[in-house]
């Protein structure tokens, strides 16, 4: 799940703002668990902030398997 919502967050630079500053209220609406939460209030929150604005098509991909490794 956590991955999905980091993708939605690439493709979407809005609901990108909801993963950087609102990481707790993912928890009901998704069902995270602490350990993910704490990793989007973490290392993933420091990268979340330097993606470009906007992620083009052609880069998404590449930025998504940065972040399922970053995640695993």
């Amino acid at each position: 799940m956590l991955i999905e919502l980091i993708s939605k967050g690439i493709e979407d630079y809005g609901f990108r703002q909801v993963l950087l500053w609102s990481p707790d209220d993912l928890t009901s609406l998704y069902d995270l668990s602490d350990a993910e939460i704490n990793l989007l209030k973490g290392s993933v929150h420091a990268e979340l902030l330097k993606l470009p604005n906007p992620v083009e098509p052609e880069q998404r991909a590449k930025y998504i398997q940065f972040f399922t490794d970053l995640v695993s």
